[in-house]
């Protein structure tokens, strides 16, 4: 119909132009390696050259897809048959079971014995424990049947172990980690205290008070102090939600095993534990809000009448199932019906598939050759059977309309990244929909989009608005100040470009610069790994067999979003941004990328070893994830350079009871690298009454203080640099600190790593 309103030329523009679009869509994955290649190429030059410290990233952009290259001449992963790819034994090995389970529950045990012997740290000992015990768990997941039974034990003891790992490091020590928690929390308390929300500060978190409120509530009800409350109702609640989301959104887009992988991975990944555990905020809130959504957005929609297949609806089966499955076969397939009419079966040589009609008529199982399944419910409609996607379809839609009116009152930056993400959802969506329609030659399709304009108009007028009515009282609304923001970020930029020719010189990359190159590579190793099987994942899933339209939207959200995080971050736009509050969204992305790729790599039976180099790299993956030094400060590993010790130990608390014993009401200065929080586990030790605050920054002989506590460590690191949440560098000398004690004060206390000194003029006269 569309080629007949075209003249010759036409006819001839459109075939050309089409066959150059199939040859771009066939050949997109090794597109994608020369410009990843290009990419690794650049970001380890501008490592090395102007030391920016992203050499994990580098490293894993240029070697991954060369990995990939010689991965694909070994598995065809376009037109082999699927079958080989994946293991369709349900037989457990029951030895291997055993033993699994044994090294969890010994490994898990033990780890708990660790936390509860060992007060204020936790030994490179246990961090070994816990990640035998997540491997345990890594390689039970391929020895389970896939039942409900089974899975439900793999959830449970990875909420046991993963928990458990948030206890240590949110009870084991003295205070509550994270400057933003300690900050969230004053508006809790005073929530708590006051029985409403206060204007008097009129601080932009006022118009943003849903996860305050949440905690204040939850404070009440359980009646427990808000250390407790927080970890119930935000560490616990946001590791299963989270985790419970992602399992079911990669079961949906591919299998089981998929999920319970993605499900672990959630549980160690470093930037999430950073939001749920070591810098609790309102943003974690949101990304639960985000992936929740995410899960709704998945299709819920009308399919196609059973009794027309195969007849007239035969094309809105084809066009289902080449849009969400990736199986283009489909297309000059045969379709028949069997089974006295409850199978339907489409076969194209060695491929095949079926949906079957159970016997009550209220349920289609879908089953692909490659093990691939999903399922259907049936509705009798005007006396025909109607096969659609899900289940309550009006509950979902209402559910992701709520969940975009609290994320928008929860926190400003983190709903503007998912609304960036529904934005680029409903793009990539668009341009989908668009090249199938020329691929079949036909400019209409029978697929509504999931992520509809009506959804974008509700979501951009609803943040706007608010925005526009949001910000400090008596002066401008946050809106203004944030296209202020903008206007000054991009006139800086433009300055410095135009002054110096060069990218701007942004805070990430002063804080980075100073460290050795082994030292940048260890500490987002972790997270290095993970990037470098989710780009293996995303390679695989730009195969035709593979690509599907949820799957096409995630790869898109992603490559923006590293776009926005790295090469926005470099040219100068970070503290418009603030990556950190990107991060977060793009690894929930990189955590499904990765799960996929790690299961067929380990599920492939045409290369040898595939299993044993896998899980040495998932082993790798979950130690370097649970020991990243930037989550871990206090028990770093390695890269203990770029990083301080700011909570106490055992010894140097014992010093602060003795300031409490012997020198009640007078104030104690900490060193300078302490932050001046309560303390909050040191309950059977009296430091109750010691009066704690900060070392002076601009000290003068005017203003020093009569009592200082100094820490061994500060002694042994005389020369750290301490740098912010910016990378903006604190105006902090440890050495001076040192030489100003040795100089005018006097030891009074020790105890092995705890010093008590006084002022000497204080202390003559005495």
């Amino acid at each position: 119909m569309l080629l007949g309103v075209l003249t010759l030329s036409q006819v001839e523009r459109y075939e050309k132009s089409k066959f150059f679009l199939i040859k771009i869509l066939e050949n997109i994955d090794l597109i994608f390696c020369f410009g990843m290649l290009f990419t690794g190429f650049a970001i380890i030059y501008l490592s090395y050259k102007f030391g920016i410290g992203q050499y994990g990233l580098g490293f894993a952009l240029s070697l991954d897809p060369i990995g990939y290259y010689f991965l694909k001449k070994k598995v065809d992963f376009k037109n082999k048959n699927i079958d080989c790819l994946y293991n369709q034994d349900e037989r457990i090995n029951d030895k291997l079971f055993f033993i699994t389970n044994i090294v969890f529950w010994i490994c898990f045990t033990l780890s708990i014995a660790i936390l509860y012997n060992v007060q204020y740290i936790r030994p490179p000992l246990y961090f070994i424990l816990v990640t035998l015990a997540f491997f345990a768990i890594f390689l039970e997941i391929f020895n389970i049947k896939n039942n409900g039974k089974w899975i439900y034990f793999i959830i449970l003891k990875t909420l046991l172990i993963s928990l458990s790992f948030r206890v240590g490091r949110y009870y084991s020590f003295p205070t509550i980690s994270g400057a933003d928690t300690h900050f969230h929390l004053m508006f809790a308390n005073s929530i708590i205290a006051n029985g409403k929300i206060l204007a008097t500060n009129a601080d932009k978190y006022y118009f943003t008070p849903l996860w305050h409120i949440f905690e204040a509530i939850n404070s009440i009800i359980l009646n427990v102090n808000l250390k407790d409350t927080l970890f119930i109702s935000s560490i616990a609640v946001s590791a299963v939600v989270i985790s419970l989301f992602a399992y079911l959104i990669a079961e949906k887009l591919f299998n089981v095993r998929i999920g319970l992988i993605a499900f672990l991975f959630v549980n160690i990944a470093d930037m999430l534990f950073v939001g749920m555990v070591t810098n609790i905020n309102t943003s974690l809130m949101v990304i639960i809000f985000f992936i929740i959504t995410m899960f709704c957005l998945i299709r819920t929609k009308y399919l196609f009448s059973w009794d027309k297949i195969p007849g007239k609806d035969d094309g809105k089966l084809i066009e289902f199932l080449t849009l969400n499955f990736g199986i283009d076969w489909v297309r000059t397939a045969k379709t028949d019906k069997i089974d006295d009419g409850k199978t339907i079966k489409i076969t194209s040589g060695r491929n095949f598939l079926s949906l079957r009609l159970n016997d009550k008529k209220n349920n289609v199982n879908l089953e692909i050759n490659d093990i691939r399944t999903d399922e259907f419910i049936v509705k009798v409609e005007n006396g025909e059977l109607n096969i659609y996607q899900t289940k309550n379809r009006i509950i979902y839609s209402f559910f992701v309309i709520l969940l975009i009116f609290e994320s928008i009152i929860t926190h400003q930056l983190s709903t503007f990244v998912f609304f960036i993400i529904i934005i680029i959802f409903a793009i990539s969506e668009f341009s989908y929909l668009q090249l199938y329609s020329i691929l079949i030659g036909d400019k209409k399709t029978h697929y509504n989009p999931s992520t509809s304009i009506t959804l974008i108009v509700y979501f951009t007028v609803l943040l706007i608005t608010y925005w526009m009515n949001m910000g400090h009282l008596g002066s401008r609304s946050f809106f203004d100040n944030m296209i202020n923001r903008l206007y000054l970020t991009f006139t800086d930029m433009f300055t410095e470009y135009a002054s110096s020719g060069a990218a701007p010189s942004t805070a990430y990359e002063n804080m980075v610069i100073k460290y050795s190159t082994i030292s940048n590579l260890m500490f987002n190793l972790g997270y290095s790994i993970l990037f470098g099987l989710a780009i293996i994942g995303l390679l695989v899933l730009l195969n035709s067999k593979y690509r599907s339209i949820i799957i096409f939207q995630y790869i898109c959200a992603s490559i923006f979003l590293f776009t926005l995080i790295y090469p926005g971050t470099y040219i100068g736009l970070d503290l418009l941004l603030i990556p950190h509050r990107f991060l977060p969204f793009f690894e929930l992305f990189l955590i499904i990328f990765a799960a996929f790729s790690v299961y067929l790599i380990f599920e492939i039976k045409i290369i040898k070893w595939n299993k044993i180099c896998i899980s040495i790299i998932v082993l790798g993956l979950i130690f370097f994830m649970i020991t990243t030094p930037f989550i871990n400060r206090n028990d770093a590993i390695y890269s203990k350079d770029q990083v301080y010790v700011t909570d106490y130990t055992y010894s140097e608390l014992t010093a602060l009871e003795w300031v409490a014993d012997h020198q009640n009401n007078k104030p104690l200065s900490v060193d300078p690298i302490i932050d001046i929080r309560p303390l909050s586990t040191v309950e059977e030790l009296n430091v109750s009454g010691v009066q704690i605050e900060a070392y002076p920054i601009n000290l003068n002989k005017n203003n020093m203080p009569l009592n200082v506590f100094v820490r061994q460590y500060i002694i042994n690191n005389p020369d750290m640099i301490i740098s912010g949440t910016f990378g903006i560098t604190k105006d902090i000398h440890p050495i001076s600190f040192i030489e100003v004690i040795s100089e005018n004060y006097n030891l009074i206390y020790s105890f092995n790593s705890g010093y008590i000194y006084q002022k000497d003029e204080y202390f003559s006269n005495v």
